[in-house]
């Protein structure tokens, strides 16, 4: 199945075969982990509440986990088993690549700042930093907003409908006009967590996450969704029983393969799929990674990785011709970097990063570019709130 360039579109996705019948039974104090976790950060969501307030609830729960939790606590019952993935047996992503065509232009980031009125807008900028423009307005939250490959439309994620379930996703056109997606969707076993993370190149498919009974022990995965509504939701797991615990995904520029990090309570690794969820492969490499993103000519896949003996990530890009892995940035004594996006040309990378300074009025963010080989580092934006850039393949008017 390749989404946006065949006219012959797949009518239902196939669980893929990917030998998930190895389980094992997690112990209390990681169950637990993620359930405070999970539960202090949508608090925070809900309440809207500042990072030392999240920092003192911490504390309180995890004081009171020390002074009242028995082996199995009272009215906790955790899932008997939790899944894993033997991904050392998987077969080897091996596709080699043949680079596809590029646009060489600049195109417009989009990224996400606080504005005065402490809510979080989207603005869009030159890569040089020039004729920045504020995107969305209103008592309300815009955040984790991703171009579509036409620069015509943003899909992002906005509190401004008030649900039990938080945040919705919605596609906003150059016009200004903003639709909620996925309304249909919404149920008590089944939230849209409203993290679009990639668009099928003809504008028709949204690849984004969920959750199914988010707490106490959420467990999240990624589906396809058809904007057209003529194909159904497409879930894409290796069974109904064993969801993807994703964190990060991206499609290949043709639609035909799904770029994806999964996550266990051991590591997090890179994987592999078709586009219907079917074909399940591993790189070949054995060591962690996260939020990949395609390149545009569709022969390397960027992501972060925390470096052995280091305590904050890096950028790195595997290259699908040579199977070789290249660190790009060289800055974790005094920086933690986010997810990269890549230019049109996909020669340089753009990226938000936090200095992490012993101040806290030091601890900034910004949003960067910066080439493959670690050079020419460009500041973006003065904005010290600036996070969560996507750098658009196409011109675009927003």
């Amino acid at each position: 199945m390749s989404l946006g360039e065949t006219d012959n579109q797949a009518s239902e996705g196939k669980a893929g075969s990917s030998g998930l019948s190895e389980r094992k039974v997690r112990g209390w104090p990681g169950q637990l982990g993620r359930y405070f976790s999970a539960n202090i950060m949508w608090c925070a969501q809900r309440l809207k509440i500042t990072d030392s307030h999240v920092i003192a609830l911490a504390v309180l729960m995890a004081v009171g986990m020390l002074m009242g939790c028995s082996e199995n606590p009272a009215g906790m019952e955790p899932p008997e088993e939790e899944a894993t993935l033997p991904i050392d047996t998987l077969p080897l992503f091996n596709a080699g690549c043949t680079p596809r065509p590029v646009n060489n232009i600049e195109g417009r980031i989009v990224f996400q700042a606080r504005a005065e009125d402490e809510k979080t807008r989207l603005y869009t900028v030159n890569p040089d930093g020039f004729d920045l423009r504020v995107v969305t307005s209103g008592n309300y939250n815009s955040t984790k907003a991703r171009w579509s490959r036409d620069g015509t439309m943003l899909a992002f994620q906005s509190d401004s409908i008030n649900t039990t379930l938080g945040p919705m996703m919605y596609v906003m056109d150059v016009s200004g006009n903003i639709q909620p997606i996925v309304p249909d969707y919404y149920g008590s076993d089944l939230h849209m967590v409203g993290e679009v993370h990639d668009w099928s190149p003809d504008n028709r498919f949204l690849l984004a996450l969920a959750c199914e009974v988010c707490n106490p022990f959420p467990s999240y995965f990624q589906f396809l969704l058809d904007l057209t509504g003529a194909m159904p939701l497409l879930r894409l797991t290796a069974t109904e029983e064993v969801p993807f615990n994703v964190s990060g995904s991206t499609l290949s520029p043709d639609g035909s393969m799904i770029a994806f990090s999964w996550a266990d309570t051991t590591s997090r690794r890179l994987l592999v799929t078709d586009a219907d969820g079917t074909n399940l492969r591993r790189f070949d490499t054995t060591e962690p990674g996260a939020w990949p993103a395609w390149s545009p000519d569709g022969c390397k896949i960027a992501f972060t990785r925390k470096p052995e003996g280091e305590r904050l990530n890096e950028i790195y890009y595997y290259d699908l011709t040579t199977g070789e892995v290249t660190r790009v940035t060289e800055h974790s004594d005094e920086r933690h970097y986010g997810s990269a996006r890549w230019s049109p040309d996909g020669t340089r990378l753009v990226f938000s990063s936090r200095f992490t300074g012993r101040v806290p009025s030091d601890r900034t963010l910004n949003i960067y570019t910066v080439n493959l080989d670690g050079t020419d580092l460009r500041r973006v934006v003065d904005i010290p709130t600036a996070d969560f850039p996507d750098w658009s393949w196409a011109d675009s008017d927003f």
